[in-house]
C-alpha cells in the first residue's frame, strides 16, 4: 500500500470530523470519491465490524521514538495488531504494552485515527447506516428490537403478548461469537465491566448467540455513571465494588443473524426463544450460583384481565412501566418498532425490584 493512499485516507477522516452535523451528502461524497480509498474502507470496517471482536483499549500514552516508520510500514503493523487483538492472543497488560510500542513509532495523525479505531469510536459523524449505503458489501447491522415511542397505556390485547417490567438500568447486548463474548450498548460502545461474565458464558455454553438484557445494580444511577463516564475518571476500587454488585437481567436470547444486514431477524418465535432462554440461564446458574446473569421476569398476556393483573403487579413491585412484544413473533433488529413500552403516570420509583 503506497504512503499516498494511506495519508489520503487519514486526511479524509480529518475532513469528515470537521464536516457539520447535517451535511450527510457531503459525508457520502467524502466516503465515496471518484478514486477508491481501500484504506479508508478498512479503517471503518475495523471500527464497526463487531465480528472482529477485539476489546476496546483505554487511552494509551506512548513516548515517541526518534525512529518513525513510513505510513506503509505502520499500516501493515496496524493490521497485524487488529488480527492479534481479535484472536485474543494477547490480553490485559500484554496487549496494552504491545499497542503502546506500536504508537511509539507513529506520527500524530496516525496515532489519532488508529487509536480511535482501536477504541471503536472514530467520532467523525459517520453511522453504520451511512456505511451501509456506501459499502453495502459490509452487510452489517447492529441494534436491538426497538420499542415504539408512545407511552400510552395499552388497553387492548390483539394477540398473545409477552409482558416484561421496565427496570432501572442500561440496555445491553451481549454478543457471543466464535469463542469471544463482548457486551455492547445500543450505540456500539463496549462494556468492559462485563468481561468476567463474558468469559463465563464462553466456558459454559457453545455456539454463537446474542443476549438482550439490562445492566443494573442495587444503587440507582450506578450503571448510567459507568457507561457514560470515562473509565479513567473511575478508580480501580470503585470498579471492583461495582463489578461485585452488578446484575445482567436478560430478557431474550436470539440468533447472531439479527446482525446480518440481509436477514436482520431471528425467525424463532419468542415463545420458543423464552423456553431456550430459561434452560440457558438454569444451566449457567447450576455451574456458578454466584453468576451476575439473571433471568428477567415475564408474564403472558392473553386478554384484558391478564393485562390488568400485569399493570397491578408491576406497580406493586415499584417498576416504572412495562414492555410488551409479540409472544408468537420473531426478533427484529430494525428501526421499525416491534414492541411497545408503557410508563406509568405515577411518580417514577427510582429503585425497581428485580
Amino acid at each position: 500500500m503506497s504512503d499516498a493512499l494511506i495519508l489520503n485516507a487519514l486526511m479524509a477522516l480529518e475532513k469528515l470530523e470537521k464536516t457539520p452535523g447535517r451535511k450527510r451528502k457531503l459525508r457520502l461524497e467524502l466516503l465515496n470519491p471518484p478514486t477508491p480509498m481501500p484504506v479508508l474502507k478498512e479503517i471503518f470496517r475495523y471500527a464497526f465490524d463487531w465480528r472482529l471482536g477485539f476489546p476496546t483499549l483505554p487511552v494509551i500514552e506512548a513516548k515517541k521514538n526518534a525512529h518513525v516508520r513510513t505510513p506503509d510500514q505502520n499500516w501493515q503493523e496496524f493490521e497485524k495488531i487488529i488480527v492479534i487483538l481479535s484472536q485474543r492472543s494477547l490480553t490485559g497488560s500484554q496487549s496494552r504494552q504491545f499497542v503502546r510500542s506500536f504508537f511509539e513509532c507513529t506520527s500524530p495523525l496516525e496515532t489519532k485515527w488508529y487509536l480511535r479505531c482501536l477504541q471503536r469510536d472514530l467520532h467523525c459523524g459517520v453511522s453504520l447506516r451511512i456505511l451501509s449505503r456506501v459499502w453495502p458489501e459490509f452487510n452489517l447491522r447492529f441494534g436491538y428490537m426497538r420499542p415504539a415511542q408512545g407511552h400510552a397505556l395499552l388497553t387492548e390485547v390483539p394477540k398473545r403478548l409477552a409482558s416484561m417490567p421496565l427496570i432501572d438500568g442500561q440496555r445491553v447486548l451481549f454478543v457471543v461469537y466464535q469463542g469471544c463474548a463482548t457486551a455492547y450498548t445500543d450505540g456500539f460502545r463496549q462494556v468492559p465491566i462485563l468481561d468476567a461474565l463474558g468469559r463465563e458464558l464462553v466456558q459454559s455454553d457453545a455456539g454463537d448467540y446474542v443476549l438482550d438484557g439490562i445492566l443494573t445494580t442495587p444503587q440507582w444511577g450506578d450503571s448510567e455513571r459507568l457507561l457514560h463516564s470515562k473509565l479513567k475518571s473511575i478508580s480501580a476500587l470503585e470498579l471492583k465494588q461495582f463489578a461485585a454488585r452488578l446484575k445482567f437481567v436478560v430478557n431474550d436470547r436470539c440468533s447472531i443473524d439479527i446482525f446480518n444486514g440481509s436477514i436482520a431477524k431471528d425467525e424463532t418465535l419468542y415463545s420458543t426463544r423464552r423456553i431456550n432462554l430459561e434452560m440457558f440461564c438454569h444451566r449457567i446458574k447450576s455451574k456458578n450460583p454466584k453468576t451476575a446473569l439473571r433471568l428477567g421476569r415475564m408474564h403472558v398476556v392473553r386478554n384484558t384481565r391478564d393485562l390488568a393483573q400485569a399493570y397491578y403487579h408491576a406497580e406493586h413491585m415499584g417498576h416504572v412501566g412495562l414492555s410488551f412484544q409479540d409472544f408468537d413473533g420473531p426478533y427484529v433488529a430494525a428501526a421499525t418498532p416491534a414492541m411497545w413500552t408503557t410508563h406509568f403516570n405515577q411518580k417514577q420509583n427510582r429503585r425497581s425490584k428485580r
